[in-house]
């Protein structure tokens, strides 16, 4: 292989081989940033179904909550302690899988908070002040003409103490419930919503990275089609300047040998099969020449 034959064979080779080149980087570009991708979605997938399910069980204790102190519901007791256990499993994933556990304190904290007081209410509910109240009267001594007139005054004493006393329990378990048990559910409540803020927060270092891996994906095959544009506009220039136009005067050259019988004279500079090409017709005319010339 050699001449034209060799130069039309390395550019088509080389062509080929550029863009295999940058389709295989383009590809593996491609798949990393297609992982990428998936990688964020899965944890923004993931902190969602997390906080999700945090939300989902401090909704069920305050739920329970609410029925066990304000309607004195005592079959919810159960429904507070699950919600309550599964908030804190959701939790232990949550800080299982943070990167930064420091920035769970305050979430940790309020969950713990909320545990704290509710545990505090639900025993103050197990020993009412109506208890301590009956202890009281049953300690005291009210003097009177009689033992029977002592039990009477004491009897009519107490109901009238116990129902003002469990008014006064109501109030208070429904004022302890609107207040400090809301705010502290409020403040669980905003530490999940900042949860879920700081953890896509942290995934813009990521998102950022992936709009990188784009511009690298893509890069491989701008600068392709660049080379690719100059390896043509060179090949269309070799092709021209090196075949077209040497043929076109070889050409002409020998339409004037036929037409006018002119020396067949190629005015262009050749290489290669051209040449050969052009020796074979000046050897080709001078033999018709010699054959011509009367014996």
């Amino acid at each position: 292989m050699k001449g034209i034959n060799k130069r039309v064979t390395i550019a088509f080779v080389s062509i080929i081989a550029l863009l295999s080149t940058a389709g295989v980087i383009a590809l593996l570009e491609l798949n990393d940033m297609s992982n990428d991708t998936q990688s964020i979605l899965t944890a923004s997938r993931r902190n969602m179904e997390i906080a999700n399910s945090m939300l989902k069980s401090a909704h069920e204790h305050s739920i329970a909550m609410m029925h066990v102190v304000v309607f004195s519901e005592d079959n919810y007791r159960d429904n507070v302690d699950k919600a309550m256990e599964s908030l804190n499993e959701s939790l232990d994933v949550a800080i299982t899988e943070a990167s930064n556990v420091s920035r769970l304190d305050s979430l940790v904290a309020s969950a713990k908070r909320l545990k704290r007081i509710s545990d505090e209410q639900l025993e103050k509910i197990d020993t009412p002040d109506t208890i301590i109240i009956v202890n009281s009267l049953n300690s005291t001594t009210i003097i009177g003409d009689t033992e029977e007139q002592n039990r009477s005054l004491n009897n009519s004493e107490l109901a009238m103490l116990i129902e003002q006393q469990q008014k006064k329990q109501t109030n208070s378990y429904e004022g302890w419930y609107d207040g400090e048990y809301k705010a502290t559910y409020d403040n669980l409540i905003s530490n999940i919503e900042g949860y879920m803020t700081h953890t896509h927060s942290s995934l813009a270092p990521r998102a950022e990275q992936l709009i990188k891996n784009t511009h690298r994906s893509i890069a491989p095959i701008f600068l392709t089609l660049v080379v690719m544009i100059a390896i043509m506009l060179m090949f269309y220039y070799f092709i021209r300047i090196y075949c077209v136009k040497p043929i076109t005067k070889m050409n002409k050259a020998l339409a004037d040998y036929l037409v006018y019988r002119l020396p067949f004279n190629v005015k262009a500079e050749l290489n290669d099969e051209l040449k050969e090409m052009s020796d074979n017709i000046e050897t080709l005319i001078s033999q018709a020449r010699q054959n011509n010339k009367p014996q």
